[in-house]
């Protein structure tokens, strides 16, 4: 469990009360108005991803303020009538994992889904990726610094690849 006064936990919570809008990245905001652009024309699944700390829980909050209902990827079935949108965070990229999304979807009666993986998932259409460069951490970090918030822990661009020691491959 996480110390209430770790920072991680304070930095999240103030995070979560703020305009989120105004704290996006150029390549966060075009992400934005991807996944906007797609719901408006109907498309019923959309995989948001990108590699590690690059901002899409982030990006998810954001899109709560869109009408988005968010839940961390464990496929909780929507019962409130008025949630039409939902985004599962935190998901796995694999074929059986998003056909079982697919059937939440379809007994949820949802129209609009956005799966977030760090990687592009399977049989899921289209697809969003979140880049990162430099510029991308340098305006969270001007973000950070604005909002009082440490800016030790920021993530970088060589953060953002997670190799297996075991394989050498990028997970």
């Amino acid at each position: 469990m996480t110390s209430p006064e770790s920072n991680l936990l304070t930095r999240m919570n103030t995070i979560k009360q703020i305009d989120l809008k105004k704290h996006l990245t150029p390549s966060q905001e075009d992400a934005l108005e991807e996944i906007r652009q797609y719901r408006k024309n109907g498309e019923p699944f959309i995989n948001l991803h990108g590699p590690r700390n690059s901002g899409k829980t982030f990006l998810c909050w954001a899109l709560r303020e869109y009408g988005w209902k968010y839940q961390q990827a464990d496929f909780q079935r929507v019962t409130e009538p008025d949630v039409t949108a939902v985004v599962y965070d935190h998901g796995k990229p694999d074929r059986s994992t998003t056909r079982q999304l697919r059937n939440n979807v379809d007994l949820s009666g949802l129209s609009n889904v956005v799966y977030v993986t760090k990687s592009p998932a399977k049989e899921i259409y289209p697809r969003v990726h979140l880049s990162t460069d430099e510029q991308h951490y340098q305006t969270i970090a001007a973000s950070w610094d604005t909002l009082s918030i440490d800016t030790a822990t920021l993530p970088a661009v060589d953060a953002t690849v997670n190799t297996n020691t075991n394989t050498n491959q990028n997970q």
